[in-house]
């Protein structure tokens, strides 16, 4: 699927094919020496990745999306179960992952700002973000913040 080579990033639900790209951007951070943000130890295949996506769209309905410049994918964002019992159900964690070279480029914003009205048109009442600490993922902290995520918990020296 075409992406487009505005400055504006164009946001679309993510496909098949666009999990190579997926993966990419998020074995950026997987592999990058001393980054705490994935808690990911080792590279993701992109079969698992693809498994992954199929799990989110297909099994649990959530939107997964990516973000266009460039004539290539440059981030994507997606919902995801927040905690397994029924009585979560209405809450979701959401994830979000930039190309390294599109940061501060308003994708970021864009992702959050398409993905927030899809899960609450699914239902979802509570969005969690597991961001790790401010200092290691400070650009995640002044997005979220932007969407008016607060700091309800800080788990130290848990990975």
């Amino acid at each position: 699927m075409k992406c487009s080579n505005l400055a504006i990033p164009v946001i679309r639900d993510a496909t098949v094919e666009d999990v190579v790209a997926i993966c990419a951007i998020y074995n950026y951070y997987v592999l990058r020496a001393g980054d705490l943000v994935t808690f990911e130890e080792a590279e993701v295949a992109v079969e698992e990745m693809q498994r992954r996506y199929e799990t989110i769209t297909q099994k649990l309905q959530f939107p997964f999306l990516v973000a266009c410049l460039d004539e290539r994918v440059v981030g994507y964002a997606y919902g995801n179960v927040f905690k397994e019992r029924s009585a979560y159900r209405y809450s979701a964690e959401n994830t979000v992952y930039l190309h390294a070279d599109y940061q501060r480029r308003g994708v970021g914003t864009a992702l959050m700002s398409a993905l927030m009205p899809r899960l609450a048109a699914r239902g979802i009442k509570q969005v969690v973000a597991v961001l790790g600490t401010k200092q290691d993922n400070p650009g995640s902290y002044r997005l979220h913040d932007m969407f008016g995520f607060k700091q309800v918990a800080l788990y130290p020296k848990i990975g």
